[in-house]
Order: C-alpha cells, then sequence, then structure tokens
C-alpha cells in the first residue's frame, strides 16, 4: 500500500501532481496612473517619469518585508491561511501600527456598569442647557 502518507492536518494520500503556474516579474502591476494616483495622495504635484520604476522598487521591497513577516506568523500559527491578524502584527512588527483588525491594537468597547448607568439615564433625558455657571443643567421628562 503505497501513498505519501497522512500530512500535517488531515491531508490524507493526496491526489494527482498539480502542474504550477511559472511566476513573472508582477511588479509591473503598478501602472503608471496608479503610481500618479498614489503620489496625489500624498500631495505631489508633478512627477518624473524615472519615478515610476523607482516607486515600483520601493513597493516590491516593502511588500517582501511584510509578505515574509506575515508568513512567520502564519507558520508559527501552523496554520495555511494567511489572516488579517497575521498582517497587522507584520505590520506592527515594522512600526506601521494598522487600526481597525482586531490585532490587539485597539480594545473593544465593553461599556461598564456605569456606563450601562449612563446610557440608560440618557434615555430619559429630553433636553439639555448650560447655565450661567458653565455647568450643565439637564432637564428630565
Amino acid at each position: 500500500m503505497s501513498g505519501r502518507g497522512k500530512g500535517g492536518k488531515g491531508l490524507g494520500k493526496g491526489g494527482a501532481q498539480q502542474h504550477r503556474k511559472v511566476l513573472r516579474d508582477n511588479s509591473q502591476g503598478l501602472t503608471k496612473p496608479a503610481s500618479g494616483r498614489l503620489a496625489r495622495r500624498g500631495r505631489v504635484k508633478h512627477i518624473s517619469g524615472l519615478s515610476y520604476e523607482e516607486t515600483r522598487g520601493v513597493l516590491k521591497v516593502f511588500l517582501e518585508n511584510v509578505i515574509r513577516n506575515t508568513v512567520i506568523y502564519t507558520e508559527h500559527g501552523k496554520r495555511k491561511t494567511v489572516t488579517a491578524v497575521d498582517v497587522v502584527y507584520a505590520l506592527k512588527r515594522q512600526s506601521r501600527t494598522l487600526y481597525g483588525f482586531s490585532g490587539g491594537t485597539t480594545r473593544p468597547f465593553r461599556p461598564n456598569t456605569t456606563t450601562k448607568a449612563l446610557i440608560r439615564a440618557s434615555h430619559h433625558l429630553t433636553e439639555r442647557a448650560v447655565t450661567g455657571n458653565g455647568s450643565w443643567n439637564w432637564e428630565c421628562e
């Protein structure tokens, strides 16, 4: 009984050998208009013709570093799927913190008892006015 045996997480014997696509240079994916849009966002008015190729090189180096660190986090977690948290941690490692993807960089809002009481009380308040001395005067129903 031949075969490749059991792989990592229940992979079984596998199947037919898959033909792999030959990778080519994808840095041309950053077109001149796309590079121009990035420059406009950075408030650049005029762009030299030589800067497009330089932009491609800088972007390639940046992405290689981020992807390398992301793969390290994914492999350490013994996973084959890259998660958003892996990318967040890879960027955080390069001191480029990215918020909004729940990578431990932001704390979820959990109202404590005081906040819950204030929320309940705010439903009963109809109008507010500032008194002469600058303090808030709440008029309840």
